[in-house]
Formats: C-alpha cells, sequence, structure tokens
C-alpha cells in the first residue's frame, strides 16, 4: 500500500471539522465526513455533495456516525466511551509500528439508558 493521502474532517450539516472549500483552497484531496442528521439523510442532499466533493477534487475516505456521550480526547477516553480500540490495545500503522501509541485496557462497556 502507498502512501495514504492527508485528510480532513467535515460535515455535511453539522459544522463540525474544515469547509470543502477551505479544504479545496488547501489543495486536500480527501475528507472524512460526519454523517448527516436526518433531514439531510437522503438521495437527494447527497448527490448535492458528492457534486461539490466532485468539483474540488476531493474523495470522501470515511463516514464517522456520532453517539450521545462519545469523546476523543485521548486514547484512553476514545477507548472508554466509542469502544473502537481492538482487544489488547492499539494496532500497527501500515509501516508495521504504532507510531507511539500506548497499549490500553479493552474498552468498558457503555453504560445503558
Amino acid at each position: 500500500m502507498g502512501q495514504w493521502p492527508i485528510g480532513v474532517f467535515t460535515s455535511i450539516d453539522a459544522g463540525l471539522g474544515v469547509h470543502l472549500s477551505v479544504a479545496q483552497e488547501l489543495g486536500i484531496p480527501s475528507v472524512q465526513i460526519h454523517a448527516p442528521h436526518a433531514g439531510t439523510r437522503n438521495a437527494a442532499a447527497a448527490e448535492k455533495f458528492l457534486a461539490r466533493c466532485s468539483e474540488a477534487g476531493i474523495t470522501i475516505t470515511c463516514v464517522f456516525c456520532g453517539f450521545e456521550g462519545e469523546s476523543y480526547a485521548d486514547i484512553p477516553t476514545t477507548a472508554r466511551t466509542v469502544g473502537l480500540v481492538p482487544e489488547g490495545g492499539a494496532t500497527t500503522g501500515p509501516e508495521g509500528d504504532d507510531g507511539g501509541v500506548p497499549e490500553v485496557e479493552p474498552p468498558a462497556p457503555l453504560p445503558s439508558s
């Protein structure tokens, strides 16, 4: 696998991350987007956003969804509130190293509401 292009986080309707116009101006070729709210989670909105990305020369590489109570403040907090750290801790990067990421405990279950 080759080197991954630089990317930034953006959103369709949540006001999070970098605006597409800024990413285009900076020549950033890749974005990870926050999943849209229910009102704009439809084919027409998706086509409009994809067209904007295409015009800007930007590829969407990932879609994030958010849940109440999650936090990405640091690795242990992410492990506890998001729970997406593999059992045994952090994984290695594409070159076989972990980039200095410390091992963390497997995530605790989220409290039920």
